[in-house]
């Protein structure tokens, strides 16, 4: 049974995390997460919470998702609540610079420049 199978069973129980206020507050304001996106977080965050998904606890993730759903939303997304949890260094590995450009503009914290 792959992992977002085992996910899926506890949706049908009704269980699901919410998506984190802050990181409702800290996307640009033109950003609003598509209901699949929030699927993939909620997943990601019961992942991290649930010690029966992973026995080493590694934080190696990956977003296995089509051309222009929003892999740059979630990797800000992702960046926004490590932060909130008292990260503060990121390695970002992309192969375009408007890659990256994109990545701040989906953030508040960088849309005004």
């Amino acid at each position: 049974m792959f992992l977002f199978q085992q996910l899926d069973l506890f949706y049908d129980f009704g269980t699901r995390h919410e998506m984190p206020a802050h990181i409702a507050q800290n996307l640009a304001p033109h950003i609003e997460l598509r209901e699949y996106q929030k699927h993939a977080f909620s997943n990601m965050l019961e992942y991290l919470s649930n010690e029966s998904f992973s026995k080493n606890r590694q934080t190696h993730l990956l977003w296995h998702m089509a051309t222009g759903s929003g892999k740059t939303v979630m990797m800000a997304s992702l960046i926004l609540h490590y932060y909130s949890l008292g990260y503060r260094n990121f390695l970002f590995f992309v192969n375009q610079t408007n890659i990256i450009e994109k990545t701040k503009v989906n953030w508040v914290c960088c849309t005004s420049r």
